[in-house]
């Protein structure tokens, strides 16, 4: 495979589905958001020259096929990926995060390191014994080609071969992270590797079987926290995970809560972590709450046409100022190279709020696409992947409320966590139903609050020990038994707030 820009060629391919042939780039794993199935329409490409077979039909020169769904005919094939689509890393949106007023971190020798095992992306900092970061990183998850969202990985991972493929392709990525941090430190290995992330992610990095999570009532291994030697060539002495509240609320989400110091505060407060898998902790009445929505990855543009990353030339806000159209601005001020999540969210805000889309995301013109640049542009179906994300997250956050007898101004703070929270306008949020108005809250962005807890952790035995503590007593609402959960999902499929 030779790459030029946007332009892949292949040779000797004849037999083959485009998708194989593009397995080996890791960056191409948000398009296959269904895993690959041929249910959702994201893994397009465009035939430059050669011929596939797709679904009982011949197509040449100029047609736009599904990757999944097309074998190569000829010996040679060149295709065009869809433009703009920038799978490129920004290291410190998603790895970046902050640490609390007061923590005082325990003395320890050599390196260590903090990893963030996310559905979509991988983020990893190594440190000192003075906790100073000495290297940030981050990656697209490599798991992504073989589904987008959790419940497709584990559906891959039912089997033993699923397990071991997803295991590999994870471990061999982050063995390859810690190796650069590791020559970074002209160093030769590291003392102790601290993981967090849900608990499919440690189910598959660990190697351990997963159809516990797969069937109600739904179990986990990870539920304490794990200890054990390296493996598959990932250069530490030792691996220790965080704990787990529940099988689908799991060791980020606790990480978070360490991050934010929801766990040890005195007020009624609220942890929401917007990810491929968005977790819920609510701390209400000196008790603790959790529940997971699968929100997809729809927040991070997963599969879109002209998603990018929160990086230079990203359209991080849209906003109006009395003309016709809406206005954009870009990171960096550079050129348009694409639409980041808090662009999407913003859009969804301003577009309803002008008529420019009705509030079920259907053009009031009757059209397909609006057009940012001649390049870029968002069409009915990332609208209508955006709001059943922000539905899940909407319901899932409603019916924890009703569970619990709570309302969304019985609470003091609120953490948002997750990459795209530190660039989100909260105030279009709030417009869409993403959040409620939280009208006695301060509100508050952490970052990847998976990841700062996971380091945290890692310079401290007594916050991995409060950790375990408080992961035993929080008590997880499972939605899919509660009454309320399919009447929110219903209502929260709209641009309006129905909090109550």
């Amino acid at each position: 495979m030779t790459k030029k820009s946007s332009i892949y060629e292949f040779s000797g391919c004849k037999g083959k589905t485009v998708k194989e042939l593009l397995n080996g780039d890791v960056s191409l794993g948000r398009y296959f958001v269904c895993g690959g199935t041929g249910v959702c329409g994201a893994c397009k490409v465009q035939i430059v020259s050669g011929e596939l077979s797709s679904e009982g039909d011949v197509y040449s020169a100029g047609a736009v096929l599904r990757m999944c769904k097309s074998v190569v005919l000829s010996d040679n094939l060149r295709i065009m990926m869809p433009p703009k689509n920038s799978a490129q890393n920004s290291i410190f949106a998603e790895a970046d995060f902050v640490l609390p007023k007061g923590f005082i971190p325990e003395s320890f020798s050599g390196l260590r390191a903090a990893l963030d095992i996310g559905t979509t992306t991988l983020a990893l900092v190594l440190f000192d014994a003075s906790s100073k970061i000495i290297y940030r990183a981050t990656s697209v998850n490599p798991q992504c080609k073989y589904g987008a969202d959790v419940v497709s990985r584990i559906a891959f991972a039912m089997s033993k071969e699923g397990l071991n493929i997803l295991r590999e392709c994870i471990s061999h990525s982050v063995a390859k992270m810690l190796d650069d941090a590791i020559s970074f430190a002209n160093a030769d290995c590291i003392e102790v590797l601290y993981v967090s992330g849900n608990c499919a992610m440690l189910h598959i990095f660990f190697g351990k079987e997963i159809s516990g999570l797969a069937t109600f009532p739904f179990n986990s291994d990870f539920l304490n926290s794990v200890e054990c030697e390296s493996f598959m060539g990932i250069k530490t002495k030792k691996i220790v995970s965080l704990p787990s509240i529940g099988a689908f609320v799991g060791a980020d989400a606790v990480g978070a809560c360490v991050n934010s110091g929801l766990f040890v505060k005195d007020c009624n407060s609220v942890m929401i972590d917007l990810g491929t898998n968005a977790e819920i902790v609510v701390k209400y009445k000196g008790q603790l709450f959790a529940c997971s929505a699968p929100a997809g990855p729809a927040f991070e543009g997963g599969g879109f046409e002209c998603s990018t990353k929160a990086q230079n030339g990203a359209i991080c806000r849209v906003y109006i100022d009395g003309k016709p159209g809406l206005k954009y601005e870009t990171i960096g001020n550079a050129p348009a190279c694409g639409i980041c999540a808090s662009g999407y969210i913003d859009f969804l805000a301003e577009a309803s709020h002008t008529g420019l889309i009705s509030e079920f995301g259907a053009f009031i013109d009757g059209g397909k696409y609006y057009k940012f640049t001649d390049s870029i542009r968002i069409g009915r179906y990332e609208i209508s992947e955006l709001i059943k994300a922000k539905a899940a997250v909407q319901s899932a956050l409603k019916t924890l409320f009703c569970e619990i007898g709570a309302h969304s101004g019985d609470f003091q703070q609120v953490y948002i966590a997750g990459g795209f929270g530190k660039g989100m306008n909260f105030h279009n949020a709030v417009k869409i139903g993403l959040l409620p108005s939280f009208d006695n809250a301060q509100i508050k962005s952490i970052g990847n609050g998976a990841l700062g807890g996971t380091f945290m952790c890692a310079l401290s035995k007594k916050l991995l020990t409060l950790a375990k503590k408080y992961s035993e007593i929080s008590k997880v609402i499972e939605l899919n038994t509660s009454a309320f959960f399919q009447d929110n999902f219903i209502d929260a499929l709209s641009l309006r707030n129905i909090y109550f």
